[in-house]
């Protein structure tokens, strides 16, 4: 047997190790590469996202423009958004609605109050708890003229017992202020930080007054609260439901006929 000598195995080891080290810093590369070419790819997918929704909000803040005529109102951050508005356009178009109640005041009850006077077939009445947006929107229906078709009622929230807990909501008595059914509810208040599921209680205290067929639209349902809020809605009121995810996303309930 021959026994190699010390300078080949030597070299033998040395290819060897040097093989495996040019081994792991190639994989090293390819790693590293394949590791930023996803997150270039996740970028720029949430970039064309960005610019996709970009040019949805505009199309509808288009379209609404004209409805809004030389009234002002705010859209983004606190307020409603263009998609949120616009849905709202065509399900008013729609429903018609002879009675709309919204929870929370802003952009959306001027919006629809522009509509509802414009198509001359109802009136919506908004719960307001902040005195500072109760009072602008208030003067925001009157320079509009608006304000034979749209009342906020300023409302402080209170604790209501439902389901054995407390939740705080608007100290609201509907047979205190309703003459008539609700054909349609629009839920975008009481804000997230008023506790957990704070817009839950609307149906609940409201059911009763609901119109047969009547339709609930809750806003903000990319949130896990009112992703909750609608599942629980939806099965109390053996309601059909379509979520709309863009924007901050929508969710509208149609109730049965009866």
């Amino acid at each position: 047997m021959i026994i190699p000598s010390f300078p080949i195995l030597a070299s033998a080891f040395g290819f060897t190790f040097g093989f495996l080290y040019m081994m792991l810093f190639v994989s090293l590369l390819v790693y590293f590469f394949s590791s930023r070419a996803e997150a270039i790819n996740s970028q720029f997918n949430h970039l064309n996202k960005q610019i996709y929704e970009t040019k949805r909000e505009l199309r509808s803040m288009v379209n609404i423009r004209p409805l809004l005529r030389r009234n002002l109102v705010p859209f983004g951050d606190w307020a409603i958004d263009g998609q949120f508005g616009e849905t709202l356009i065509g399900l008013v178009q729609e429903k018609r609605p002879k009675l709309a109640i919204e929870c929370g005041s802003g952009t959306s009850t001027v919006l629809i109050a522009c509509l509802l006077k414009r198509m001359e077939c109802g009136k919506i009445v908004a719960l307001e708890h902040l005195e500072k947006y109760a009072s602008v929107n208030r003067k925001r229906l009157e320079n509009g003229n608006l304000d034979s078709v749209a009342t906020i009622i300023e409302t402080p929230l209170r604790e209501w017992i439902l389901n054995e807990n407390k939740q705080l909501w608007y100290d609201f008595e509907p047979a205190a202020h309703l003459k008539r059914s609700i054909d349609m509810l629009i839920v975008d208040g009481p804000p997230g930080n008023t506790g957990p599921l704070a817009r839950y209680p609307a149906v609940p205290i409201l059911r009763e007054w609901i119109s047969p067929g009547g339709v609930i639209v809750l806003d903000d349902t990319n949130r896990d609260d009112e992703q909750e809020i609608a599942k629980q809605w939806i099965n109390e009121l053996n309601a059909t439901a379509e979520f709309h995810p863009e924007g901050k996303g929508i969710c509208i309930m149609q109730l049965p006929k009866r």
